[in-house]
């Protein structure tokens, strides 16, 4: 990584402290060591390589040095943000859309609640951390993962569900720091306005699977079946079931995909 233009990057979107690792652990990890020192909002870690990255359900997510993003920042709520601390990885999940489309002009969707996809396949992954010190909220982390070359794409997620890297869907020579650029300045934007109604309708016109058959499952042998409704304001799924009835999921240990 051209640790320059990285600097030059930082020092315009105003990011008070950054750190890149050739190889790590869990950049999330390191940011949650942060957040407990008090460092300040927007402190950016992020790696070449890394070999104990978490998704969701405690997945591994390893990275391959040059083939793909593993970055996470900090973030902290303030005012109404605190009361809607669900909307954050709906608010990551669209800044990534964001940067894909501008840094490099593929239309991605969001399969709720914050997995990117081209094509129909995930290509990047969001892990939102709360960091509490008794009931006091101490910040967020935002871990975010992409896959940018082939060799980026982990065996065991393609099995869970299909997967793609961003260089396989452009002729353009895909560059890893504009899209991180990208990503953050399209959070900062994005974020101005997350807390209004408006920025549900927003998020539901990158939404995948709208008014189409899904299936999600709520437990280990329980999936429930209908349309994907839309987004509730305080960012559950909305589902309609065969019978017509709405029912809402808030964000938590769900599975989504489309009907088979």
């Amino acid at each position: 990584m051209d640790t320059q233009q990285l600097t030059q990057i930082c020092q315009d979107l105003n990011i008070p402290f950054h750190q890149h690792f050739s190889e790590i652990g869990s950049t999330n990890d390191v940011a949650i060591g942060w957040v407990n020192q008090d460092y300040p909002q927007y402190s950016l870690a992020l790696a070449g390589a890394q070999t104990k990255g978490r998704g969701r359900y405690d997945r591994r997510w390893i990275t391959i040095p040059g083939a793909s993003i593993a970055m996470s920042f900090i973030v902290h709520p303030h005012g109404a943000e605190r009361e809607k601390l669900g909307l954050f990885p709906l608010l990551s999940g669209l800044a990534v859309c964001a940067a894909l489309e501008t840094a490099a002009s593929l239309p991605a969707s969001v399969k709720w609640p914050n997995d990117i996809l081209l094509a129909g396949k995930k290509t990047a992954g969001i892990l939102v951390e709360s960091i509490w010190q008794g009931d006091q909220l101490k910040g967020l982390v935002v871990g975010i993962g992409i896959n940018i070359l082939p060799e980026s794409i982990p065996r065991d997620l393609e099995l869970l569900f299909p997967a793609t890297c961003v260089q396989d869907h452009t002729e353009l020579n895909v560059d890893p720091l504009t899209i991180i650029q990208e990503i953050i300045r399209s959070f900062k934007s994005l974020r101005v306005d997350f807390t209004s109604p408006s920025f549900i309708d927003h998020y539901t016109q990158n939404l995948a699977y709208l008014n189409q058959p899904v299936e999600l499952q709520t437990g280990p042998d329980k999936t429930e079946t209908g349309t994907l409704h839309g987004i509730h304001p305080d960012g559950s799924l909305l589902l309609k079931s065969p019978d017509g009835a709405i029912k809402k999921f808030p964000i938590g240990d769900l599975r989504l995909r489309p009907q088979t």
